[in-house]
Formats: C-alpha cells, sequence, structure tokens
C-alpha cells in the first residue's frame, strides 16, 4: 500500500471510529438514546414497523394509531427508505440505535468526500467532516429523524451534482439523482427544498443540468412521492396549520452567535427549562444547538472579513437560511402565511440547515488556507477570539467553560506559526473532539437500557392485546393538578414521565390506541374530527362523552393519572419506581359488532348535537346515509391481519355490521366475495349492512398508488443504471 492509500486508511477509519465511540455506549453497552421525540414518537413507530413486517404483513396499514392509519404512504414511518431496513436485524434497541449513528456516518463521510473532491487535505475535510456529521445541528435532529436522515445526504448530493457539473459524468448525474431520492424517500420537503436552494445557489446559470437531478430523483422515489401527495390531502394538515403554531419555533437573529459560542443563552440541560427558551414564541427551539465547533465557527467569521474567496456564495446562503428561519420575527412569514404558502409548513428554523452546512463549507476552505500560513486570516481568527472571550460574561453562556474555550484556542492560533505542523493538527483535532463532545453529550443524554422495559403499570391491562384499544385520557389531562404533581425537580423525573405512557409509547408493547393525538399532523381528518368532537364534549364537562366514544372506539382501558401522594409513597423515595397512571375499564365494543339503533347525519356538527341532546344505547351507529331499523347480528369469527379482516357473520334480517377501523378510500369492503359500499359510520369508522342469514364479510386495504409509485420507481432505477454504465457525458445539456 503506497503512503497515500495509507493516510486515506488512516483517515477514514478515524472518521468511522469517532462517531461510533461517541455513541459506543448506545451501540455497545447497556445504554439507550431517550430524549424527546426519540422515545416518545420515533421508537414506538419503528417497532411497530418492525412487528408488522415481521407478521409476514406488508407496512402498508398501521392497525396502532387512531383506530388505524396509513403506514407507507406516510412519510413519518419511511417505509421505502432502505437504512429504515436496518429496524430488521437481530435486537431491536441495537439496530434502533444503529439507524441513528449510520446518519451521522453517512454525514461525517458526505462531508469529507465533498471537501476532497474541493481538493482540500484530508485533515481539513475530516474535522469538517466531524463538525458536521456530529455537530449540535445534526445531533439535534436526532431527536426528529426526518431531518437528521435528510439532511445527512446534503454533502453527497452536493458531491455528484458538483462533479456533474463540471464534467457531464453520467455516473455523477446517475449519484446525485440518487442521493437527492434518498431525501425525496424520507419525506421530509423542507430539508429537500433547502438542499435545491444550495444547488441553485452553487450552479448559478446550470439551472437546466440541476432541474434534471431532480425531476430523475422525483422519479426515482415516486413510490414514497406518489402516495404521500395523495395522504396528504386525506390530512388534517392540508386544512392548514394555525398561524401560531406555524411561527412558534421561528429562530430569533442573535441566535447567530451560536457559530462561535455553543450555548450564547445558557447551558442546556435535557429536563430543565433553559434561557433559550424565553426567545421562542412557542416555548422551545427547533434546534436545541447549530454549533459547528468553536474553531470552524470563528474561521468562518474570520474568514468574512478577510473576504476570502466564496464568501459571496456563503452570504447569500447563509442570508437565505437565516431569513425564512426567522419567520415571525420577519414580514415574510406572515405574508406567505396568508398567500398560503407557509401555511402547511410547520417551524421556520428547519430552515437553518442549508446555512450551517454552507458556513462548515466555508469555514473548511478557509482553515485551508490558515494551515497554509495566511496571516490575514489568523489575524482576524484571533480578533474574533478576544472578542468572544471580552463578551464571555456578557452572554447567558456559562462564563467558565466557554472562557476556557476561547483562550485554549486563542493560544493555539497564536502560536500556530511557531509550532511544527503535525503538533498543531493534533492538537486542533484533540480540542475539536473534546469540544463536540461536551456539546453531543448534552444533547443526546442517555439512560439504562431498562428505559425500554414495559412499565408495571401495564400489567392491569387483559392479555389479549390485539382485541382492544386503549384511550390514553392521561394524554388529555396534562394540565390537571394531578398530572403537574408529577413534574418533580428531579434528575430522574423522565422515568415518570416513561410511566405516563405518552403520547405513542404504548405502541412500543404491543397496544393499540384510539382518540390519540395527532401531533405530527399526518392522521386522517376523519380521526381528527372524530378527536375534536370528543375533546368539545370533554370540554363541555359531558357525563357521557368517555363512555360514548370508548364503546364507538374498541376502548377496554382508559388511563387516567393516579393520586400523587400514594404513588410517591408506594414508591419509597425511588423516582423510578413511582407509576403515574393506572387504567380503568373501558366498556368498549369489540372491533366488531352489529349495532342495535342508525342514526343518520351528514357532518361532525350532526354528530356532535345528537350526542349533546340525547342519550344512546352504546352500540348505536351513527351513519352518513340512510337509516333503517336494523336486525340482530351475531359475529362468529374474526382472524385478523395488519391489512385485512375476515369477519364470519349471522343476521336475522337487515343487520347493520360497524367497523371500528378508521375509513379510507383505499379499504375495499366485500360480503360473500362480492365488494359493497362503505358507509362512513360514527364519523371516523366504517360499516355495511347485511343482509338475512350466514356471510363471510372480508375487508382489506391496498394503495393502488403503492404499486404505480413503485412501478416507476423501478423503471427509472433501470433506466438510470443502463445510462449510467455508457462512457460518454452529458455536457449537451
Amino acid at each position: 500500500m503506497n503512503t497515500a492509500r495509507r493516510h486515506d486508511a488512516i483517515v477514514l477509519t478515524i472518521l468511522v471510529l469517532v462517531p461510533i465511540a461517541l455513541f459506543a455506549d448506545v451501540l455497545f453497552g447497556n445504554r439507550v438514546l431517550y430524549f424527546g421525540d426519540v422515545s416518545a414518537y420515533h421508537y414506538p413507530l419503528k417497532k411497530v414497523l418492525r412487528d408488522v413486517i415481521s407478521r409476514g404483513d406488508f407496512p402498508s396499514w398501521n392497525p396502532y394509531i387512531a383506530g388505524g392509519q396509513p403506514m407507507a404512504a406516510n412519510p413519518a414511518h419511511a417505509v421505502f427508505y432502505p437504512p429504515t431496513w436496518l429496524i430488521l436485524l437481530p435486537g431491536f434497541n441495537v439496530s434502533f440505535h444503529l439507524l441513528i449513528v449510520l446518519h451521522f456516518l453517512i454525514a461525517t463521510f458526505g462531508m469529507y468526500a465533498l471537501l476532497r473532491s474541493m481538493e482540500l487535505r484530508r485533515f481539513t475535510s475530516a474535522l469538517a467532516g466531524l463538525a458536521f456529521g456530529c455537530g449540535g445541528l445534526l445531533v439535534s435532529a436526532s431527536v426528529t429523524f426526518p431531518f437528521l436522515f435528510s439532511a445527512s445526504w446534503i454533502p453527497w448530493v452536493r458531491l455528484f451534482t458538483r462533479r456533474f457539473l463540471r464534467t457531464g459524468d453520467r455516473r455523477a448525474f446517475a449519484l446525485a439523482s440518487a442521493a437527492l431520492a434518498m431525501q425525496l424517500l424520507i419525506g421530509e420537503p423542507t430539508t429537500a427544498l433547502q438542499t435545491g436552494i444550495i444547488l441553485l445557489i452553487y450552479a448559478r446559470r446550470q439551472f437546466v443540468r440541476v432541474a434534471m437531478i431532480g425531476i430523475v430523483a422525483l422519479l426515482l422515489a415516486s413510490v414514497q412521492v406518489i402516495p404521500l401527495v395523495d395522504h396528504f390531502r386525506d390530512t388534517n394538515r392540508a386544512r392548514g396549520v394555525d398561524f401560531k403554531l406555524v411561527s412558534s419555533r421561528s429562530t430569533p437573529p442573535l441566535r447567530i452567535a451560536e457559530l462561535v459560542v455553543p450555548y450564547p443563552f445558557g447551558a442546556y440541560a435535557a429536563h430543565e427549562r433553559n434561557r433559550i427558551n424565553d426567545l421562542y414564541p412557542g416555548g422551545a427551539p427547533f434546534f436545541r444547538s447549530i454549533y459547528p465547533g468553536m474553531l470552524l465557527g470563528a474561521l468562518c467569521v474570520a474568514a468574512l472579513f478577510a473576504r476570502t474567496r466564496g464568501r459571496w456564495l456563503l452570504l447569500i446562503t447563509l442570508g437565505v437560511s437565516m431569513f425564512l428561519a426567522a419567520g415571525s420575527h420577519t414580514p415574510l412569514l406572515r405574508g406567505l402565511f396568508d398567500l398560503g404558502i407557509a401555511s402547511v409548513v410547520r417551524y421556520p428554523e428547519k430552515f437553518l440547515i442549508m446555512g450551517i452546512f454552507a458556513a462548515i463549507v466555508f469555514a473548511a476552505a478557509a482553515f485551508e488556507r490558515l494551515l497554509d500560513g495566511d496571516e490575514a486570516i489568523r489575524k482576524r481568527m484571533l480578533i474574533v477570539l478576544v472578542i468572544v472571550a471580552a463578551s464571555t460574561f456578557l452572554l447567558r453562556a456559562p462564563a467558565w467553560p466557554n472562557l476556557a474555550r476561547v483562550l485554549a484556542l486563542l493560544l493555539v492560533v497564536a502560536a500556530l506559526p511557531r509550532l511544527r505542523k503535525p503538533v498543531a493538527l493534533a492538537i486542533l483535532a484533540a480540542f475539536t473532539f473534546i469540544d463536540l463532545a461536551t456539546v453531543i453529550f448534552p444533547l443526546q443524554p442517555r439512560l439504562d437500557a431498562s428505559f425500554y422495559d414495559e412499565p408495571p403499570a401495564l400489567k392491569a391491562l387483559p392479555p389479549d392485546r390485539d382485541s382492544y384499544r386503549v384511550f390514553a385520557l392521561a394524554e388529555w389531562s396534562l394540565d390537571s393538578p394531578r398530572a403537574k404533581a408529577f413534574n418533580v425537580d428531579h434528575p430522574e423525573w423522565i422515568w415518570i414521565r416513561r410511566g405516563e405512557l405518552l403520547p405513542l409509547s404504548p405502541l412500543t408493547y404491543g397496544i393499540r390506541l384510539a382518540l390519540d393525538n395527532d401531533y405530527d399532523l399526518t392522521g386522517l381528518a376523519r380521526s381528527s374530527d372524530f378527536n375534536m368532537v370528543a375533546s368539545k364534549l370533554a370540554d363541555e364537562r359531558n357525563r357521557n362523552w368517555i363512555n360514548a366514544f370508548a364503546a364507538m372506539s374498541n376502548v377496554r382501558a382508559i388511563s387516567v393519572y393516579r393520586n400523587p401522594q400514594q404513588a410517591f409513597a408506594e414508591a419509597r423515595g425511588v423516582v423510578r419506581d413511582v407509576q403515574p397512571v393506572r387504567f380503568v375499564a373501558g366498556n368498549g365494543w369489540p372491533r366488531f359488532y352489529f349495532s342495535s339503533k342508525l342514526i343518520p347525519i351528514r357532518t361532525k356538527d350532526d354528530f356532535l348535537a345528537h350526542l349533546r341532546k340525547e342519550k344512546f344505547p352504546p352500540d348505536v351507529a351513527f351513519v352518513e346515509g340512510n337509516a333503517f331499523a336494523p336486525a340482530k347480528g351475531r359475529v362468529l369469527n374474526v382472524r385478523e391481519t395488519s391489512n385485512a379482516a375476515t369477519i364470519e357473520v349471522e343476521s336475522d334480517g337487515d343487520a347493520f355490521l360497524v367497523m371500528s377501523v378508521t375509513s379510507h378510500k383505499y379499504w375495499r369492503i366485500a360480503i360473500d366475495g362480492r365488494d359493497v359500499p362503505v358507509v362512513h359510520t360514527n364519523i371516523a369508522w366504517q360499516g355495511v349492512p347485511v343482509p338475512r342469514g350466514k356471510h363471510v364479510v372480508t375487508m382489506r386495504y391496498s394503495n393502488p398508488l403503492l404499486a404505480v409509485g413503485g412501478a416507476i420507481s423501478l423503471i427509472a432505477a433501470l433506466a438510470l443504471i443502463a445510462m449510467s454504465m455508457r462512457r460518454t457525458t452529458m455536457r449537451a445539456l
């Protein structure tokens, strides 16, 4: 092996080992990540996806959320994104965490490869790769998987697009399209849009070539994109989002200081209110850190003042990024919202991604000049660091730790001309590693793996968990005095939070939910309408609302908050043993049953009006269509999979069978093999009239757009492979 290859092997090994070392305790030890959406949202959703596939079902329908929701069409599950399939490996805890760490590696190697293609040194490229892949932005994004996954592909899209624009190479075109398609398969449009903006700013007059990459990427990702667009029209988000929610995570312009200082507004603590929260309309940032490391952050500012090459590209990209991220701090967001453009996009802060990416690339180029002895950059970097040191005590940041950081880097940069290059590089590498490590661990705290063990409260549930649903009433009463009594000021408070079983964590243990909140606004609109009616009745203190909705929703258990004094007394001072909720019995009917009374309605307002004024038998069915006096019927046997059900029934006359499975246009219901029209029932559910006698009713969920999109993706992939095998270039574009 020659020297160059040996050096490449050493650097690549380091790039693998550093992210793995930073997360070794969750990959090889007995620790787990849990903070924020990791445990409450992504862990249970990935566990459900794994369970559905393990049963041999195609994951087109998720029977565990809100009475059932589309799965493959909803990008929250990332069914068609290839790295997701890691969760099928043995040992879910390890495979789940491997999925997270893999994206730190993808981002790190992508940035390294991009900078090497720009002819930067191995050391510079590696340092910038780690700053992007393991910096504050992506580690913060690791609690919101779509943003971590999508952002990690930006360097690869930029790398192959750059190569294609320079050479016209077909393989570069194919790889650029494939990398962008990976973002589209994740289904996170904001990050893909930012990638497009980055490419257009870089390409300038080569718009047609960039557009071709985008078109091919869309074709490659059709298996997700086409069902996603169709699914979006059926969701609550298609109705628009309230401006207050849209603007709630608008970035305060002062946050630009975080390019150089890790926590300019105060140290971050996972389970405490942080000072930075006070700067946000919604009370919390979307990205808890955007810090790329003090070395590259200070270099970025210094190089701007030194007027180095590429500064205009950075200023344009960073300016667009910060302006869009500022959201409600500028008039733009309100105007876009009123035009209907921003009404379906939440949290402007997402647009910080492209600015931080551009800043790291620019800083890496400046670092290369610093290593080459550029005194203009070095002197300006010293000035920047002196200003940061002088202002340390004026910021809300933890003064002494930041001052130590600044002084250490200041001394190294001041001594740089007198240090031997290997010594200087070793010191800067060690500084960067320690600098980033001190940020990573507070952003992604760890707990013992037993955190994901089944909470003791669940032992009270009936064992046949697939036959019924649970209503987390506790989730609806988070503002109650009992709920607030469990928010104790204790380092292990998160264990109490885990015991509350919110919001989607019950899915981890095979529990089906009903009346659960649609936090990401990707659920079907009918489910939201059903919840809305229930919520109004609850606000009106209607005595019968819980019984009525539990009966309709197949709810046999309801979680409620316990008496706090009793719960803490039973724990005998051990916070981990505190059980904040208990389960009371719900009067839910079976998932499939015959109704004794039909009431015609046209809208959810009719549904609400009836429930307000009258008392009905628990097996009543409110139908959108003609009502009749139903005969008695009996369900003899039921066989269910994730996407289908076979119900053997017998009726004494014209009866009405209710299926408390969320209604959607791709459900097909047949009686004795003959398709019958679906009747929307109880706003969210579905039902069918059944004639006298014994019958077999079948229902099957199949989204035809998955096959259509899959066919387009396959044809596009085969065509792209065939094209990339040809040796000619694409200079004609």
